[in-house]
């Protein structure tokens, strides 16, 4: 096969790992790969090479969500996610999602539980549809009463629900088991009850560390990382003790579940685009649990403890990944796919400077997702994951929220969209 060359010359880059940006930069791209980065007149670039000028553009990594459901719903109502099964729609408009993410400069996303996405990653990896690459955990691993529908007949949420009810040591094994043979990219367990906080009496750890434990013996035997959905205290610490890789949400770190979790290398995807509870939804909010989280003050201190504690864990050296844990339905703000820079911002309001909100949604949501040595930093021998910005995400981190400001995106060397031209 003839190689071909593409190369970007001119514009700032900002490689992801947190180094200082190069002006006049040139990347040359080989086939699917970063085969030379410097500045212009310092690179020889090859005599047949594509040759794209980006003058006044920024070059950044391809975005990563760490946290997304491709559910396929377009409802708010869990009752209405379970009765709508009808997989062709889900598979059309999970489909439709996955271009509104390539196109909004997401290269890379992390689908913690959904039963669409493995179809839909095939997909993508045949050419059949256009998208990301997704890395997928099939269904959530949680305790009978954990994180599932607890209005909803248990018959439904065993046989069309988007989790596996797991009790006891050798029903957890066999869990993961049947995820990992169903093509499961990472395993996704739930370690404390659906809406966990301090603020509510039900809350407590879904698991035994027992349980915990042989999930991530199983996961971690077959290369697989694991990812914990936790939000109060107890849940996190003995996710953390029993070894997993990530937490989702977090809502109640405190400075000794830090130094833990920064002793085990376990890194923090906060999600606060769906874990910020947002003022315009407490109208129609249902849920007699939620109800009283929406309540005057309730909301208010809940959030300022959602943002103290990212605070307290970027203060503590916690590494953190940016995952919006958008569904595709208008839930948590109404954000839907293509809204997932919303989650940078965010960060920046914990005291994330530009660069490193940028870095969580690059280099440490690649680390996150155990693809750090392919993607999320702009580095010779990586896969060309690329995208050109009209803009500087350093000045403005919001500019990566307009898709307009997207000119290029690039994934495994291949251009996806070209606003160049």
């Amino acid at each position: 096969m003839t190689d071909t060359y593409t190369v970007l010359i001119g514009g700032v880059l900002i490689d992801g790992t947190g180094a200082n940006p190069l002006e006049n930069a040139v990347v040359v791209i080989k086939n699917s790969t970063i085969a030379a980065i410097g500045k212009e007149g310092d690179i020889e670039i090859p005599s047949d090479s594509t040759i794209i000028r980006v003058d006044g553009s920024t070059i950044i990594p391809g975005l990563i969500d760490a946290h997304i459901h491709f559910t396929g719903t377009r409802s708010r109502d869990m009752m209405e996610w379970m009765l709508e099964t009808d997989p062709a729609l889900r598979a059309l408009r999970t489909a439709a999602d996955a271009k509104d993410l390539i196109h909004s400069g997401y290269t890379t996303v992390r689908c913690c539980g959904s039963t669409t996405a493995i179809a839909l990653k095939r997909a993508i990896y045949e050419g059949t549809a256009i998208g990301p690459r997704i890395m997928a955990s099939r269904k959530m691993i949680t305790r009978t009463g954990g994180h599932e529908g607890h209005s909803i007949p248990i018959d439904w949420i065993k046989e069309i629900g988007v989790t596996r009810l797991a009790d006891g040591i050798d029903d957890c094994r066999l869990a993961v088991r049947e995820q990992l043979r169903g093509g499961a990219d990472l395993i996704k367990i739930c370690t404390g009850v659906w809406g966990e906080s301090k603020h509510f009496p039900y809350a407590s750890p879904d698991y035994s560390i027992g349980e915990i434990e042989v999930m991530v013996e199983e996961a971690h035997r077959t290369g697989v990382r694991v990812a914990s959905h936790a939000l109060g205290k107890e849940g996190i610490s003995i996710a953390v003790e029993a070894g997993v890789d990530t937490i989702e949400h977090g809502r109640e770190l405190d400075e000794e579940v830090c130094k833990l979790m920064v002793k085990n290398n376990v890194i923090l995807v906060p999600t606060l685009a769906a874990t910020i509870l947002k003022e315009k939804d407490r109208a129609t909010e249902t849920d007699p649990k939620w109800k009283e989280a929406y309540a005057p003050g309730n909301l208010e201190r809940m959030n300022e403890d959602t943002y103290n504690a990212v605070r307290l864990a970027h203060a503590s050296g916690v590494k953190i990944a940016a995952g919006s844990d958008i569904t595709g339905a208008p839930l948590f703000g109404g954000y839907l796919m293509g809204d997932n820079a919303v989650e940078l911002e965010y960060l920046t309001r914990c005291g994330f400077s530009p660069m490193e909100a940028l870095m969580a949604a690059t280099k440490i949501g690649a680390e996150a997702l155990g693809l750090l040595d392919q993607v999320g930093t702009i580095e010779t021998g990586k896969l060309a994951d690329i995208l050109v910005i009209d803009g500087s995400p350093l000045e403005d981190i919001r500019i990566l929220q307009n898709r307009d400001a997207i000119r290029m995106v690039i994934k495994n060397g291949d251009t996806i969209v070209d606003r160049t031209k």
